[in-house]
């Protein structure tokens, strides 16, 4: 193994899930680089926000993460919060739709039926909106030479029927965005060239081999904010220097890495860069010396959303709700977009006497939610959800708490934008975040450990590149 002759300082600019991830990720290696972390809010975790009211534990942001493949299980492990980690329920989810609540139907990836089917029992499509899905098996061929929007490319085999009412309560919701404006690439990749050329969606979903999404979704008891802490104290153990309320005014390219200048005025030089912010504030950073790239991140637009969590006493419902939770489409017209049963959904939080309902609202071009108050915005989401759920009671707390800048959204071509960026970057600077490539925590997370990962080997090659002294 070559020897550093000198320790390399590597910054990372953004103190969520993503940089945390990297930074852990950077001080794990056998010859770690100096680390610095700038995060310029007061506290670590971007949108992950735990709290804890009238005996619950209430996440004010995301409330899980995908377990399967995801990094974060492991560094849960390692951390010492693995005998923590609880797994969600296997609960049905409800759709709000045209006055009724209804099962999601089995047999969906992303809300596209495989089979239509569960689809017909389900009853969440009229006969002319089932007929038309149905018009799938008999279509000519797609072409898809180049991205479409979501709407477009499903809607253009199986009609609109499918696209609002299955698939845009979910791949709408997990985005806060608008399928007709979401890349397909983005959102479903590998769907486009599977269906070029292809007579049938459906059969394009068999030859995949895809299968309804059965990822599990864990959390930590206690709330994610004890991942933050403990990645974070983890870091600095490990001697990387963490700095909150720090936000970076300049991103500086010099010979051989990077000038850094605070907004308090202090200056540093480093090696390399991971760039972990969100796309405005990133676009900030590399207009000096990447104008294009810093153009077209500016050009990102964001939705912005707030979650609403309710306590209910548990005689305000006539029965328990048996599910995990309830998403709405679009068309409705409500200002709920979902609401998770979290008494429900998650086993540590099951209790005797009260039910949480954790509820959503916003999206891209729908900003009602940020018109109204907060006790404006909880009356009115109260009365929706009562319409949906059949309470007969008035909530005991609620929680309103505002996103402003929450989801990135992925426009049509997406995916060719985030390479092309990476392609025009040096080796001494990666892209990693909501902005790219994928918007959960685990996506957030895998970027920050890809990101890390990168850098380490430049930083390698770079070492074993040097010329040896003595040497000729």
């Amino acid at each position: 193994m070559t020897q550093r002759t000198h320790q390399p300082t590597v910054a990372v600019v953004g103190g969520g899930i993503t940089g945390l991830v990297a930074a852990h990720r950077l001080l794990s290696d056998p010859q770690p680089p100096r680390v610095v972390v700038y995060e310029s809010a007061s506290e670590l975790g971007g949108k992950i926000r735990s709290t804890h009211s009238g005996g619950c534990d209430i996440e004010l942001g995301p409330d899980g993460f995908v377990g399967r493949d995801s990094p974060l299980l492991p560094l849960c492990h390692d951390l010492g919060l693995g005998d923590d980690v609880v797994a969600a329920r296997a609960g049905a989810v409800e759709v709000w739709s045209r006055g009724h609540l209804r099962r999601l139907p089995a047999g969906l990836v992303m809300g596209m039926p495989v089979r239509l089917g569960p689809v017909l029992r389900s009853r969440l499509l009229s006969p002319r909106e089932l007929l038309r899905a149905g018009f799938d098996f008999v279509l000519p061929p797609t072409r898809c030479d180049t991205d479409l929007s979501i709407a477009a490319l499903i809607g253009g085999r199986m009609g609109r029927g499918v696209v609002d009412r299955l698939v845009d309560p979910l791949l709408g919701g997990v985005y806060a965005g608008s399928v007709d404006f979401l890349g397909a690439d983005a959102a479903l990749p590998g769907l486009r060239e599977r269906l070029s050329g292809r007579r049938s969606l459906i059969r394009a979903l068999r030859q995949m081999g895809a299968r309804p999404a059965t990822a599990q979704l864990v959390t930590v008891r206690g709330g994610l904010g004890r991942l933050v802490d403990a990645l974070a104290a983890d870091v600095r153990r490990r001697g990387g220097q963490v700095h909150t309320g720090t936000a970076v005014a300049t991103l500086d390219a010099v010979p051989d890495g990077w000038q850094i200048t605070t907004r308090s005025g202090q200056i540093e030089s480093v090696d390399a860069v991971v760039l972990a912010a969100p796309a405005g504030a990133a676009a900030e950073l590399l207009r000096s010396s990447q104008r294009g790239i810093a153009t077209d991140l500016g050009l990102i637009p964001y939705a912005a959303v707030t979650v609403a969590s309710f306590v209910y006493p548990r005689n305000a419902f006539a029965q328990p709700p048996a599910g995990n939770g309830i998403l709405v489409p679009r068309i409705e017209g409500t200002l709920l977009r979902a609401c998770t049963w979290v008494t429900s959904k998650w086993p540590h939080q099951a209790r005797d006497d009260v039910v949480i309902a954790r509820c959503s609202t916003g999206s891209y071009g729908d900003n009602r939610h940020a018109e109204l108050s907060d006790e404006a915005l909880g009356r009115a989401l109260h009365r929706e959800l009562s319409a949906a759920a059949g309470l007969r009671g008035e909530p005991l707390h609620t929680r309103v708490t505002r996103w402003h800048d929450a989801l990135p959204q992925y426009r049509v071509g997406h995916r060719v934008n985030v390479a092309a960026w990476r392609a025009r970057l040096p080796a001494t600077l990666t892209l990693a975040g909501a902005p790219y490539d994928g918007v959960g925590l685990t996506a957030c997370a895998t970027q920050g450990r890809d990101a890390a990962e990168q850098i380490l080997a430049h930083l390698s090659e770079k070492t074993t590149s040097m010329p040896i002294a003595g040497r000729t």
